[in-house]
């Protein structure tokens, strides 16, 4: 009886390596994406945008390549911000779910993903200079760990402007701060500011017969820019817009405070509108309510 050449591993033992292959990948080096954490599923999160995301024709395709474009791009010049606008139920919370669920192989439980809830993590105004120390101190502590993290801060509207100061560095043009590479990061802001136009805009167009499918980015960036400004107290300089390319991230605005953060998306009743702009307590992700769509 012919013998093959080689020579395998016994069962059991074949067992064993598959485990501890398994149990090494968790921390090493050996899938695709280089970090066996990171899924970076885009024709998943494409589906899932196409078949669960209802009535936000202009997200789907906004958010498909902003994402997709910044994670195709090697060499990127400074991390992703996207901001998210719009009504609680809109569709905001669902939406950052949905990112994480396919970016990450745990989701929001992932160790490369951090929440924060403005009015939950950052409660006291009087305590901000301690919260800028922390919130700094996780964000560097969590894209030590994960190079291509994920920051989700709910209720931005809310936040004070001294942790939007705090913010700004991580998402602006630099090669490093204090020795670390943000530039891989995604940053996450969803507030509800700027709702009321959007819905405005919405009821509008039903009243006069038009579908939502015919409001167009740059009709409704106009009017959402007015109610961000004036929700802010800030007159608008000459030229200032809203841009839907990552590569011209704009000023977006989060309630009080005017913070250059990227990318900004804005959910209405049942269309959305675009154009660009972690836990404090412990090395490792804080279990957090489940997001809502909301």
């Amino acid at each position: 009886m012919p013998v093959s050449p080689g020579w395998s591993l016994p069962l059991v033992g074949q067992d064993y390596l598959e485990i501890l292959s398994s149990w090494y990948c968790s921390f090493g080096k050996c899938c695709e994406t280089g970090d066996c954490r990171i899924a970076n599923n885009i024709t998943g999160l494409e589906l899932d945008l196409s078949r669960r995301l209802h009535g936000q024709h202009l997200a789907k395709d906004v958010i498909l390549k902003a994402v997709q474009g910044f994670l195709e791009t090697p060499q990127s010049e400074k991390a992703l911000a996207l901001s998210f606008h719009g009504w609680s139920g809109t569709g905001k919370n669902f939406v950052a779910r949905m990112i994480a669920d396919h970016l990450y192989r745990d989701g929001l439980k992932s160790e490369c993903v951090k929440v924060f809830i403005s009015l939950f993590h950052f409660p006291h105004p009087k305590y901000v200079d301690l919260y800028k120390v922390q919130l700094k101190k996780q964000i560097s502590e969590t894209v030590q760990l994960c190079k291509q993290s994920l920051f989700i801060f709910d209720e931005a509207e809310k936040l004070h402007s001294g942790l939007l100061d705090a913010i700004k560095p991580y998402v602006d043009h630099y090669d490093s701060i204090d020795g670390v590479d943000y530039r891989r990061s995604i940053f996450l802001f969803l507030s509800n500011t700027g709702g009321n136009i959007i819905n405005q805009v919405t009821l509008d167009f039903w009243r006069a017969g038009r579908v939502r499918e015919e409001i167009t980015m740059e009709y409704l960036e106009q009017h959402l820019r007015l109610e961000l400004l004036e929700s802010t107290g800030v007159v608008a300089r000459p030229g200032q817009s809203f841009s839907a390319t990552a590569e011209s991230p704009e000023e977006v605005l989060t309630g009080r405070a005017v913070a250059p953060l990227g990318k900004s998306l804005a959910f209405g009743l049942s269309l959305v509108r675009a154009g660009p702009s972690s836990s404090l307590l412990g090395s490792r992700s804080v279990d957090l309510p489940i997001l809502s769509s909301g």
